[in-house]
């Protein structure tokens, strides 16, 4: 690709791709890929598809896929609070669709097929700031991986073979 200025310009395909999801948004999608998976009551697995609809745009091998949902615990808090009776009225509770009413252990069994089957890390965070702090983390990681390749490809500096192992000698005096 040549630029305006004749200067080459280089493109790249990114390996790592990161979602950041609402609760409601993450939840409404695991419900329903939980759902779909399983229609008649039985346990059945997840279709990832509704989870994540990226999930087939290239493959999972060469790419990195990473789910980040915000303020999960503080939404499922939030909602809990909101089915719980109001005092002094009775059977006047909110009904709630079902992705508020997923269990801890429903979300974990889908994170694990999540993690198996689709190569689909999902991460928990309470805070933007928590997110930019990951995001920093990871883009500093990513940044670094090409001179610690080169670093792994160098000899230690201990070792006995090679040029400068060559040097000169020193006799037990000192001299």
């Amino acid at each position: 690709m040549s630029g305006s200025d004749g200067c080459q310009e280089e493109t790249a395909v990114e390996r790592e791709v990161l979602l950041a999801m609402q609760p409601s948004y993450f939840l409404r999608q695991l419900s329903s890929s939980m759902q779909n998976a399983s229609p008649d009551g039985k346990q059945g697995v997840p279709d990832l598809i509704h989870l994540c609809p990226f999930q087939n745009l290239e493959d999972p091998s060469t790419l990195s896929y990473s789910v980040v949902v915000i303020g999960l615990d503080t939404y499922q808090w939030y909602h809990q609070l909101l089915q719980e009776p109001i005092t002094g009225q009775e059977n006047e509770t909110l009904q709630l669709g079902p992705e508020q009413s997923m269990t801890r252990h429903q979300i974990e069994e889908a994170l694990v097929v999540l993690q198996l089957r689709g190569n689909i890390n999902v991460l928990f965070l309470e805070t933007w700031q928590e997110l930019a702090q990951h995001v920093s983390a990871v883009t500093r990681a990513v940044a670094q991986r090409p001179y610690k390749k080169h670093q792994e490809k160098q000899p230690f500096s201990f070792c006995a073979k090679g040029k400068w192992a060559s040097g000169v000698h020193i006799g037990k005096d000192g001299k």
